[in-house]
């Protein structure tokens, strides 16, 4: 198994000439990412896939909000008192069917 594939063009500088030839300033260099896609990079997406990773990165981060949100409050409340904050929530409707 490779570690990465060269997708070759055929009016790409690399396919007209061979690996020890000069290479021009103006031609990319193979590894560039628009360029090459391995397998090692299409293992990891995988993984990434199979242990939800993007879920795990979302529930930290909202973690994370919600601890500096909840230490903003706190300094307010210790600021402007409990009362302040709790006059900021809007009142609830009493009654509602919804």
């Amino acid at each position: 198994m490779a570690i990465g594939h060269y997708l070759i063009n055929k009016k790409d500088w690399y396919a007209s000439n061979p690996p020890d030839y000069h290479r021009p300033e103006d031609v990319r260099l193979i590894g560039d990412p628009t360029f090459t896609f391995g397998d090692v990079e299409r293992a990891l997406h995988v993984e990434v896939r199979q242990r939800d990773f993007l879920s795990r990165l979302r529930f930290v981060a909202g973690s994370s909000l919600r601890a500096e949100e909840m230490a903003s409050l706190e300094k307010l409340e210790a600021k402007y008192g409990a009362s302040f904050a709790q006059s900021m929530v809007p009142p609830t409707r009493m009654g509602s069917s919804r």
